[in-house]
C-alpha cells in the first residue's frame, strides 16, 4: 500500500509540473494522458471532497493539454496537486 501511495504521489507531482509546462506549449500529449490518469484515480476514490477537486484539476489539465489554458485555474490545479503529492510522498 505504501508503494502505491508513493506512485500516486508521483503522478500528482507530474500533474502539477505539467500544469505549469502546458503554458509554454510543452508536453501537451503527456498532460492529456496524466490528466486522464488523475481523473480515473479520482473516480476510483470518489468518496470525499478531495476526489472531486482532483477531478476538476484533471479536467483543467486535460483542457490545458488541448490548448485551453487558464492561468488562475492552472495555478489552482498545480498548487492542489503539489500539496497532495508532498503529503503522500513525505508523510505516509
Amino acid at each position: 500500500m505504501n508503494i502505491m501511495l508513493k506512485l500516486l504521489g508521483l503522478i500528482d507531482l507530474l500533474g502539477a509540473l505539467l500544469h505549469y509546462l502546458v503554458r509554454y506549449d510543452i508536453f501537451h500529449e503527456l498532460a492529456i494522458i496524466v490528466g486522464i490518469i488523475i481523473s480515473v484515480k479520482a473516480v476510483i476514490f470518489f468518496k470525499d471532497v478531495a476526489s472531486i477537486i482532483d477531478l476538476i484539476t484533471a479536467l483543467i489539465l486535460v483542457l490545458g493539454g488541448f490548448g485551453y489554458y487558464s492561468g488562475i485555474l492552472a495555478v489552482f490545479g498545480a498548487v492542489w496537486l503539489l500539496q497532495k503529492s508532498f503529503f503522500s510522498l513525505f508523510f505516509y
